[in-house]
């Protein structure tokens, strides 16, 4: 199963390729341009270099969030547009799980996926991660960082986009900081495993849509 992934919820953003939940090549896109500019050649160029084409792809994989609205619809946009031209399936993955994911390699154990979500807030969700297999414990939610860590327990790994500001309490919990950027090879190994154990099945690219957790800025404030 040949997954090409992106992952577009955090910058500056990846692409990805796998090949039955394997990462054979990773691009992360440059922080000079935007996404929307970025995207399209950062694809060719991981394809080039993995001696494949467009046509050799079975599955798009894609991070719906929660993270940037911005790159999150550059993301789906992207992904749609590939489905319609390639007659390919999207899977869609939880920007958090492909955290998650990505600890799972590294040695694994209970996992508190995070990206920060500005202004005193944390996306997170909480996950066993181990040996390739991810599992969700608890669905995921915006939450203040202080009553984030008032849920953290001695031992766990704390993944993610975590600020310096707020490091310094994860030792005060006995928790361990691994600071993970979110990544498209997550991505890809999250909907390989998801897939693969038949938890999840690729969508059809118009049931495909972004999961934001919070209000856009111009509804917070109207």
């Amino acid at each position: 199963m040949l997954i090409l992934a992106l992952e577009t919820a955090t910058i500056p953003g990846s692409v990805a390729l796998a090949r039955d939940g394997e990462v054979i090549g990773e691009i992360e896109l440059p922080r000079d341009r935007y996404i929307s500019e970025a995207l399209l050649p950062a694809v060719d160029d991981l394809l080039g270099h993995a001696g494949v084409g467009l046509k050799d792809l079975d599955i798009l994989a894609l991070a719906i969030g929660p993270g940037s609205f911005t790159g999150l619809r550059v993301g789906l946009a992207t992904m749609k547009g590939l489905a319609i031209v390639l007659g390919v399936p999207i899977a869609p993955v939880s920007s958090l799980g492909a955290v998650a994911a990505a600890v799972s390699w590294r040695g694994g154990g209970v996992v508190r996926a995070v990206i920060d979500a500005g202004r005193g807030d944390v996306f997170g969700g909480v996950f066993r991660a181990e040996a390739g297999r991810v599992e969700t414990i608890e669905e995921e939610k915006r939450i203040r960082w202080a009553d984030f860590w008032t849920e953290v327990r001695s031992g766990e790994i704390i993944a993610g986009l975590v600020p310096e500001s707020e490091r310094a309490r994860a030792k005060d919990r006995g928790a361990l900081v691994d600071p993970l950027h979110p990544s498209a090879g997550g991505v890809a190994r999250r909907a390989f495993d998801r897939i693969a154990r038949g938890i999840a099945s690729p969508k059809a690219m118009d049931v495909v849509s972004i999961r934001y957790l919070k209000p856009s800025w111009a509804e917070e404030v109207l």
